[in-house]
């Protein structure tokens, strides 16, 4: 465990605690010995021995370094680069220790999401009682006019919505779990023999959402008045949490929230409810299911080319009572059972201003001066100068052929010859309220003056609503 210098770099006191290499064998300098002034260091004291001989070469190692980055040169040599470090470097007890600093939370887990959704814009909302869409939400729409440099003037349509939610709460609330589900044919109102698609969510104090839980999907009975139960429910442990929010649709593009409660906090970041019932009514649009998958929403339009059998402009309006110049005149010899009484009347557009979404039902008609008894009231809604369109009604179901639909109302007063034969082929047709909305639109194959059929089935019942489109965006 000694060693006597010989020849080469003097051995020194500086050398103590460092490593050493003999004859291959690295080892810890403990200490030295020296001559009789104490001025030279003649041998070293070894921690532990590398094994006897004499003229061994050795190599004092006096630098530890990391290693930073290393090359392989041509001949095969290799170039290493190293900062030099030293043993306190590493030893928390000397020297300065650095400031600890809190990881960043692990990224929420989130669970699959229809991709593609369609956008829920919540901007503006239909009466309880319209006659299209009661209740229900979408954007606002408005025109803005340029003079272009020859004089004329460019339309540009302004719409307006809510943006999807894509951002979710700086808490790290991962997604509620759902233990399980029980069901109730009685009680509820949500829709019969459906598939609905159910989710929740936590929300912050600064209203920001958790991640989504997982998708259920519960099957309705024939009943119409189901309801169900989310038990077991176990909320992200995370502090700050104030609110929950139920999304259930029954398609998976539109998953929309339904209902809101407050979470109450309790011991170690736990929450409760720990169940959430539902029963309806179903909602179809509103704020849609939060996603980290949607970054921007994409409008397309294309070309009606019949929102229903009429389309005009409204010259009064009063309580309950519309008139236009559209509805004047007697029924056609083509179609003299024609009256508007039981169709709905849509408001489509505005010229300057934003359209109002509504909808009514036509109730009476007096031919000789084009006014309609309507209900709901279009009073202080509808304005003069307001542009409609009369909507289809099928004369009867087409369940029995649902590639077909006849609407003998397409000969009236104002196109008493109806449409033009075979004029339709290749456009679409699309149900937007009814048994069949939200099926995707039909190929149209032929058309007599009253009758469209298309190449696919799709069941359209008296009552439902449909229009005619061109085929692209």
């Amino acid at each position: 465990t000694s060693v006597t210098w010989v020849s080469g770099d003097a051995f020194d006191t500086s050398m103590k605690n460092k490593e050493v290499v003999i004859n291959g064998v690295q080892v810890l300098i403990s200490g030295y010995t020296t001559d009789p002034t104490y001025h030279t260091v003649t041998g070293l004291l070894l921690a532990s021995a590398p094994g006897d001989g004499s003229n061994l070469p050795f190599q004092t190692i006096t630098m530890s370094f990391r290693i930073q980055r290393w090359s392989l040169k041509k001949d095969w040599s290799v170039q290493i680069e190293g900062q030099t470090v030293t043993d306190s470097m590493y030893d928390l007890d000397v020297g300065p220790k650095p400031m600890d600093v809190t990881p960043a939370p692990l990224p929420p887990l989130f669970y699959p999401i229809p991709l593609a959704p369609a956008w829920a814009p919540y901007q503006i909302q239909a009466h309880a009682n319209d006659a299209l869409f009661p209740g229900e939400w979408t954007f606002d729409t408005n025109q803005s006019y340029a003079q272009m440099a020859d004089g004329s003037m460019l339309a540009n349509l302004v719409v307006t919505g809510k943006l999807p939610v894509n951002e979710f709460s700086a808490t790290g609330a991962g997604a509620p779990g759902i233990g399980s589900i029980s069901q109730s044919t009685t009680g509820g109102s949500l829709p019969a023999s459906a598939t609905l698609r159910v989710a929740i969510c936590a929300i912050d104090s600064n209203g920001l959402p958790s991640a989504p839980s997982n998708i259920a999907i519960v099957g309705t009975s024939a009943s119409g008045t189901d309801t169900f139960t989310l038990e077991g429910i176990t909320w992200p442990a995370v502090a700050g949490l104030v609110s929950y929010v139920l999304f259930v649709a029954t398609q998976d593009d539109l998953i929309c929230a339904q209902a809101t409660g407050t979470l109450t906090a309790g011991s170690n970041n736990t929450y409760t409810p720990a169940s959430i019932e539902f029963g309806g009514p179903l909602v179809r649009s509103t704020w849609a299911l939060p996603s980290p998958y949607v970054s921007r929403v994409r409008l397309k339009a294309k070309h009606l080319i019949h929102g229903g059998v009429i389309g005009g402009s409204i010259d009064s309006v009063s309580a309950g009572t519309l008139v236009t110049g559209y509805l004047k005149g007697a029924p056609p010899s083509s179609n003299p059972s024609w009256t508007p009484v039981g169709r709905i009347l849509s408001i489509i557009g505005r010229p300057e201003g934003a359209t109002p979404y509504f909808s009514t039902k036509v109730t009476s008609w007096d031919q000789t001066t084009g006014t309609i008894g309507v209900t709901p009231d279009p009073n202080g809604i509808v304005q003069e100068g307001d542009c409609f369109v009369l909507r289809f009604n099928a004369d009867a179901s087409n369940t029995a052929n649902p590639t077909s639909v006849t609407d003998s109302g397409c000969q009236n007063n104002v196109y008493p010859n109806g449409m033009t034969p075979g004029a339709e082929v290749g456009n679409l047709v699309r149900v937007i309220q009814g048994v069949s909305r939200g099926t995707p639109p039909r190929k149209i194959v032929s058309n007599t003056a009253t009758t469209i059929t298309w190449d696919l089935p799709m069941v359209i019942n008296p009552g439902d609503v449909w229009i005619i489109e061109e085929p692209t965006w």
